[in-house]
């Protein structure tokens, strides 16, 4: 027996009827074709995602050194998650990964693993989400930039946050679609309240993942209020609240006073330079310079991420200015178009978009410009942008916009497709190198020198010895969990926050650590490493120096107090010392008694 179409399928198949019979020309005929094959191509764009994600496996550990911190964090937390509560950033990921290690232990490549299923895991709920919602033709041209993308295929087998968070965020457009179709057919009631309390749920996990999700519960709001669905924005507003204060209660109840995700990177928005205190913060008129220069990096970053630009350029700042004033005018154009069409799926990839690309040009420190903060949205950049092209020239048979479009789609997709395929013939040898064992293989001279010169310290130094390295969490990782002191700046002073120059403050600060997890400790042993400021090449003297810059005092004023221990390679190499605070101690009462003696 045929089954009965329900209220909600029958509207969606009308509209989508109303629209294609608006259409002509190319448009009609692609649109005719993806909806009558919508399903296929569903499961076709999902395993074609899980083929290049598997042909871009990273079988090492990424030099960003964010996706090794989670990882470390997780695995810690795993073990002992009272003490061990993570409050850098947003944590949710980090309790995945902390139940993941407590289970499984620090198993690299299941970690791995898991954040590749999240990433392919996301197409067909992206595909759920937009189907009988958004023109079939603008979600394939979304998908396929989204499955060709070569930085969003290296990244879907790191572990940083941005597979896990790009599945909960096609997971809330789903919930929505579905939402949507609700309200056509129920009327206010229990099925729409659990609706709007699963979308509320989902936007907390969201929140609890990434600091700048937060807007998302005053967009949702927003979006219900100006469809005067009052009702349905106080029921989920008040979810939200309900689901923010039961998670309080539970950390409140793990950790002693609870768990402040604002704690680390949130509480530092406002800092002018995020490593310098001294700076001071930023007034408004420097966080509206921060939005417009951040415009600018990112608008490079994505175009370096569709081809455009050789990736890991330099950051140019003033280069990039209209290339960000057009990228941001069409994403209003798309938004105006989504509103005039009264297309809510549309209304709401747009000022998603919109909302996470604002929040995150003010937060972000304009040093960071990382290219995965902006990759994430690309379907949804994709899709918002070609929906005015697509409705600006829907009703000709065949005109120049048309072709345009589609042209231009067409050339990116296949450019970025053709990176990937040659990212991909020199990844696998790398990958099956680093499976079967070669943990270092793929890495630059730099790279390689330091990972060996951390694992011969937890091989060749006393178990509790505390070594300073300048990327603890990949020290950590690459020497078995040996533990590592984390020094990212020069140590400041804890009340003025200004760079300690002084020998002895810097010897006071290293022989009793003031603050954080290491308080009191003692760092014995430090990692000088020569790892490269330009990722492509090697430039001569030129290198990452923070834990030189914080020894050179010391050195400098007690001759000898740095005792070589060990030293891996010849050309950028990565020498062990270790801090002789008796000889420091020794030095100081000789200097002492000289000058007593030349004051009397």
């Amino acid at each position: 027996m045929k089954k009965k179409p329900t209220a909600s399928t029958a509207s969606a198949s009308v509209s989508t009827k109303a629209a294609t019979a608006e259409l002509s020309g190319i448009y009609a005929l692609l649109d005719k074709h993806f909806a009558a094959n919508y399903n296929r191509y569903t499961w076709f764009f999902t395993l074609f995602t899980l083929l290049m994600a598997l042909g871009m496996f990273q079988g090492k550990m990424s030099i960003g050194n964010d996706d090794a911190m989670y990882l470390v964090a997780g695995n810690r937390m795993g073990h002992d998650i009272v003490n061990n509560p993570y409050t850098f950033n947003a944590p949710l990921y980090i309790m995945v990964l902390a139940l993941l290690t407590s289970v499984f232990g620090l198993n690299v490549l299941l970690m791995k693993l898991f954040s590749l299923l999240c990433f392919v895991g996301s197409v067909p709920l992206f595909f759920k989400a937009f189907k009988d919602k958004v023109p079939p033709t603008l979600v394939m041209a979304g998908m396929l930039l989204f499955s060709t993308n070569w930085l969003l295929l290296e990244y879907a087998s790191y572990t940083y946050t941005e597979s896990f968070f790009i599945l909960l965020f096609a997971w809330l457009f789903f919930r929505y679609a579905r939402h949507l179709d609700l309200e056509k057919s129920e009327p206010f009631g229990r099925k729409i309240i659990l609706s709007l309390v699963l979308l509320a749920f989902i936007t907390l996990l969201l929140s609890t993942t990434r600091n700048v999700a937060a807007v998302l519960v005053i967009l949702l709001v927003f979006l219900f209020f100006i469809r005067k669905k009052f009702k349905e924005g106080l029921v989920y507003g008040l979810a939200y609240g309900v689901f923010i204060g039961l998670r309080e209660l539970i950390f409140g109840l793990i950790w002693d006073g609870g768990l402040n995700q604002y704690k680390g990177q949130g509480s530092r928005i406002l800092y002018k330079d995020y490593y310098n205190d001294a700076a001071g913060k930023e007034d408004l008129a420097g966080l509206f310079e921060r939005f417009q220069v951040n415009s600018q990096y990112y608008t490079e970053r994505f175009l370096e991420t569709l081809g455009f630009i050789e990736p890991y350029s330099t950051l140019k700042q003033g280069v990039y200015g209209a290339a960000a004033f057009i990228l941001g005018a069409l994403l209003l154009a798309g938004l105006y178009m989504a509103l005039r069409r009264k297309n809510l799926m549309l209304q709401f990839t747009a000022f998603f978009t919109l909302a996470m690309l604002g929040a995150s040009f003010v937060a972000l420190q304009t040093s960071w410009a990382q290219h995965r903060l902006i990759a994430v949205y690309t379907p949804l950049i994709a899709i918002t942008c070609l929906y005015f092209m697509y409705e600006l020239s829907r009703r000709s048979k065949v005109n120049f916009m048309q072709v345009f479009v589609l042209l231009f789609v067409v050339i990116i997709a296949g450019s970025s497709f053709i990176s990937s395929i040659k990212d991909v013939s020199s990844n696998i040898p790398e990958a099956v190198a680093n499976l079967k064992g070669d943990k270092y293989r793929g890495y630059t001279p730099d790279w390689v020198n330091f990972l060996k010169a951390s694992e011969w310290c937890a091989q060749n130094l006393p178990k509790d010895a505390l070594v300073a390295s300048r990327k603890e969490p990949m020290s950590y990782i690459y020497s078995g969990g040996h533990t590592f002191f984390p020094v990212y700046r020069i140590p400041s002073d804890t009340l003025t926050g200004k760079a300690l120059q002084d020998a002895d403050q810097l010897v006071a600060y290293f022989r009793n650590i003031p603050t954080g997890a290491y308080k009191g400790k003692q760092v014995d042993y430090f990692i000088l490493a020569e790892l490269r400021l330009d990722l492509k090449r090697k430039i001569p003297g030129r290198f990452i120096n923070t834990v030189h810059n914080s020894l050179f005092p010391i050195e400098q004023k007690y001759p000898g107090c740095l005792v070589k221990m060990h030293e891996e390679g010849r050309d950028e190499k990565a020498t062990v010392v270790k801090l002789d605070y008796n000889l420091i101690d020794k030095l100081r009462q000789q200097q002492n008694n000289t000058a007593n003696v030349s004051a009397q």
